[in-house]
């Protein structure tokens, strides 16, 4: 696989999958039974930058193995910092069945999450990592939004299953089941 710089993006670093400034409208983008991998230096298999919305859109990562061997500073998905990843109008987020090894960071939704009348979830994700296997550190699930984290399983000393920090409800939800982390 080849990778090339995109114009007025430049901290996507060999990422197999780039979604940045992209609007989504009644729209689906499925990956499935694949590897994503980054060996690059801060790299990652899935980033995300600029703003991306999903409006009445899906996004689904399902049978996937996200990879990052880049260092501390990799992460198997990554919304960039000031980036906003905004799901609305019944859009879902979904990754299921998906296996994170990640030198680094897991799956970091950034700081200004937005879920409205939507769901993002993650079922059936197992990855070992340097921290978080799922993080966020800002944003809202307001207005019947919807985050699910269920049979999600980090493994090894350094990883915890969840890090959200700064993430406001206001009419949303947030289900966490079968969650475990182990040593």
């Amino acid at each position: 696989m080849h990778y090339s710089q995109l114009s007025g993006l430049t901290d996507a670093v060999a990422s197999p999958l780039v979604l940045h400034a992209t609007s989504m409208l009644q729209t689906q983008l499925r990956v499935s039974n694949t590897v994503l991998r980054s060996s690059q230096a801060g790299g990652s298999a899935v980033y995300v930058g600029g703003d991306v919305d999903l409006l009445s859109s899906a996004v689904v990562l399902d049978g996937v193995l996200l990879e990052a061997s880049g260092g501390p500073t990799a992460s198997a998905m990554r919304v960039a910092s000031a980036s906003r990843l905004s799901l609305r109008s019944h859009s879902v987020l979904s990754v299921t069945n998906v296996s994170v090894v990640s030198s680094g960071g897991g799956i970091v939704l950034g700081e200004r999450l937005a879920v409205s009348g939507s769901v993002l979830r993650f079922v059936g994700v197992d990855g070992s990592v340097a921290s978080s296997l799922v993080r966020c550190d800002g944003g809202t699930v307001d207005a019947d939004g919807w985050l699910e984290l269920r049979d999600v399983w980090a493994v090894g000393e350094a990883s915890s299953v969840a890090s959200l920090s700064g993430v406001t409800l206001s009419g949303g939800a947030v289900s966490i089941a079968r969650c475990v982390a182990t040593g």
